[in-house]
């Protein structure tokens, strides 16, 4: 009704459409009386099966209160289209993107008090970013590029031994 294809949400495992749920239960009376006072549900976007992250998150979002009453609906669903490709970089260019310092950290990393020896990639997920976010922002913000990217679970050892574990953010392509 709202021109969205189901094509373009998250899904589960079994191809089914993913859809979060969140719910409040409120009591009074100590304990005595219970009610849900918010209910929510919340659909976010993806794009050939990868989720689409920005600071404000293409998605449909319900919240009811008590009753039924409408508490919040959210509908950011803008459209997409394909404007050029840019080169996908390989293993080893992604590796050396790392290693020339073109890449972000998770603002939660913490990495080793004496410094960083060796960085230890053990898992990774790909998603796509929107470019109106600093620090790859290249077009003037009213125009958003959509770029995939990796993002490393990786391990953090000093040159004693002291090990973190954290986040690396990476594109998967050549900017213009």
């Amino acid at each position: 009704m709202f021109g969205v294809s189901t094509n373009e949400m998250e899904r589960n495992r079994d191809g089914s459409i993913h859809i979060r749920k969140t719910e409040n239960t409120t009591s009074h009376l100590g304990g005595s009386i219970k009610y849900k006072s918010r209910r929510s549900v919340t659909v976010f976007r993806s794009i050939e099966g990868y989720l689409v992250r920005s600071l404000d998150e293409d998605k449909i979002e319900l919240e009811l209160g008590v009753d039924g009453r409408l508490l919040k609906f959210n509908l950011k669903w803008p459209n997409i289209e394909a404007t050029r490709t840019n080169k996908v970089f390989g293993i080893s260019a992604i590796i050396d993107e790392i290693k020339k310092g073109e890449v972000l950290g998770d603002l939660m990393n913490e990495y080793p008090s004496d410094s960083i020896a060796q960085i230890e990639l053990k898992d990774f997920q790909v998603f796509y970013y929107v470019s109106t976010m600093f620090p790859y922002r290249k077009r003037s913000p009213t125009t958003a590029d959509i770029r995939p990217m990796i993002e490393f679970l990786a391990t953090f050892k000093s040159k004693q031994g002291e090990k973190t574990e954290g986040g690396l953010f990476v594109p998967l392509t050549e900017s213009e």
